[in-house]
């Protein structure tokens, strides 16, 4: 089928960067609910990822399927100051310098969608900091070609500085939709900017493959009968030295001495190197490296395999997805403070300390036989959370392009 609508999927990021971080997992999601919205609609998307190229190191080529903006003459000459002062303490904290080195030469863009005619354009921005790829001149005139301008905010930002708050304020002027990743996140925009609360929608995040919303049935890694009881942890967003001690030291510690046979860890990602260094803090149950899984609907299945799931989050922004993975596959969940942000779960507990942790763990373990039908309330209202959210994007679709 020809395709008769292009996507471009915009993030102030070099095209050189290969990570899968729950920033990462959002942006993916929400692209492809998007994208699976205009094929509902009966419409053909092609997706074109839009990147920054990298002023000092060869970047990926369209060809690779990724568009590299070239830098504007200002945000090369700020990343060379950033670059050689970057130990400067007021460059170091200066968030107002780094985002000014964001923008970027549209000429070449320009070039690109003038061979893309006859075609619908959606402008899908991904996080605040792509609201500094264009100026707000350059987004009047995709706006003047038909274009149409999505925002995906990621997070609210309560304490962003007042030219982030007033060039955002500018930016959602330009948009048609305005797309937040909580119900909570929307409370505070549309409190902060009260004149576009039409333009908000939620998108929680919680993403299940595709085939979920259409058909939420789907087959558990563990097997019903399995007489260990699974628990997974994944790790932390911003696993940095005192994250990681941090991390180690209440999730890690409430193992201690707990010696069940019938415990298995499931341990994803880099969380296994962390927890592996204290042995002294798991002795006593077994722990299984599940490693690392790119593919969305393999890494839910993967996870699975546990009936308990710990959500530990040590930043404010954190996208916090790996909440809803652990509901999509089935969990019931132990999250810290922050790691509890966003939409309730039937089945979600929260601890403040490693102690606090260690009780309800052995609490869970006790209940055994009620964790597989818990954990199934949880799945089945991260999956309303996904139908609604998706029927909500469609229908402001079908009101902008049909």
């Amino acid at each position: 089928m020809t395709s008769n609508v292009s996507v471009y999927q915009i993030r102030a990021e070099y095209a050189t960067i290969d990570r899968l971080t729950g920033q990462d997992v959002r942006a993916n999601g929400v692209l492809e609910l998007l994208t699976f919205g205009l094929t509902t609609m009966g419409l053909s998307p092609r997706v074109n990822i839009v990147r920054i190229g990298h002023p000092y190191r060869r970047s990926k080529t369209s060809n690779e399927g990724i568009i590299a903006l070239e830098l504007s003459k200002r945000s090369k000459l700020l990343r060379s100051i950033i670059k050689l002062f970057g130990w400067n303490p007021y460059l170091k904290s200066s968030i107002e310098w780094r985002l000014g080195a964001y923008q970027t030469d549209p000429r070449n863009f320009m070039d690109l969608l003038s061979k893309d005619e006859g075609k619908r354009k959606i402008f899908l921005f991904d996080d605040v900091t792509s609201a500094f790829v264009f100026s707000i001149d350059y987004l009047k005139r995709l706006r003047r070609g038909g274009g149409l301008l999505i925002y995906d905010s990621q997070n609210y930002y309560s304490s962003a500085p007042k030219r982030v708050v007033d060039n955002e304020r500018r930016f959602m002027e330009m948009m048609d939709l305005v797309i937040t990743s909580s119900y909570r996140d929307r409370y505070y925009y549309q409190k902060a900017f009260s004149d576009y609360a039409s333009k908000f929608l939620v998108i929680p995040n919680c993403f299940p493959p595709i085939s979920y919303i259409s058909s939420p049935e789907r087959t558990l890694s563990r097997d019903v009968a399995d007489s260990k009881i699974g628990i997974a942890i994944t790790g932390p967003s911003g696993l940095g030295s005192k994250a990681a001690a941090e991390f180690v030291s209440t999730v890690g510690a409430a193992f201690k001495n707990l010696d069940r046979k019938d415990v298995v860890l499931y341990l994803y990602g880099k969380v296994y190197d962390l927890i592996s260094q204290r042995a002294d803090a798991i002795k006593g149950v077994e722990v299984v490296n599940m490693g690392l899984e790119r593919d969305r609907a393999k890494y839910i299945h993967k996870l699975s395999s546990a009936r308990i799931g710990i959500n530990h989050t040590n930043k404010h922004s954190a996208a916090n997805t790996k909440k809803f993975d652990y509901a999509l596959a089935g969990l019931v969940i132990l999250s810290n403070p922050l790691g509890a942000k966003g939409e309730p779960l039937p089945y979600e507990y929260t601890y403040i300390d490693e102690g606090d942790l260690r009780v309800k763990l052995e609490w869970l373990i006790e209940n055994v036989e009620r964790l597989m039908s818990w954990g199934e309330e949880n799945y089945m209202q991260a999956i309303r959370y996904s139908i609604t959210a998706f029927n909500e994007l469609r229908r402001s679709l079908e009101s902008t392009l049909l």
